[in-house]
């Protein structure tokens, strides 16, 4: 369902796949951020090409207001505590600014650490869970 804001000359709706896609790139802005998981499904279906740019997010929306969840992949050695946090508030921060939507929550599920030498194609350098 879009999220719908009412402006004075009539109605913008926001697409749920806007949102997520806005989600995941402000996500991989964050320090220590170096991944989006999205689980076997996606990951086959990106690796044969299909790509959608909202890989590990599922978003709600309630009209006014918009929730997310997402998984992600951490750098190595970094505190995942911290850059959770700041990923969650920028995202807040982004979506709220750039939509006039308020965001209820963003729940961020932690499927990895890598050290940022790794290339998902190869041959993992090290690897952490």
């Amino acid at each position: 369902m879009a999220a719908v804001l009412e402006q004075p000359f009539g109605t913008l709706e926001i697409d749920p796949h806007v949102l997520a896609i806005i989600a995941g790139k402000t996500a991989l802005e964050t320090k220590g951020i170096i991944g989006m998981s999205g689980g076997l499904v996606e990951d086959l279906s990106e690796k044969w090409g299909f790509k959608h740019g909202e890989k590990g997010i599922k978003v709600n929306t309630d009209q006014y207001r918009v929730s997310f969840e997402l998984k992600v992949t951490v750098q190595y050695g970094e505190a995942i505590h911290h850059v959770c946090r700041e990923m969650q508030q920028h995202i807040r921060t982004t979506i709220e600014d750039m939509t006039g939507l308020e965001v209820d929550y963003v729940n961020v599920e932690v499927e990895g650490v890598r050290t940022i030498l790794e290339d998902e194609d190869t041959e993992p350098v090290k690897k952490i869970g």
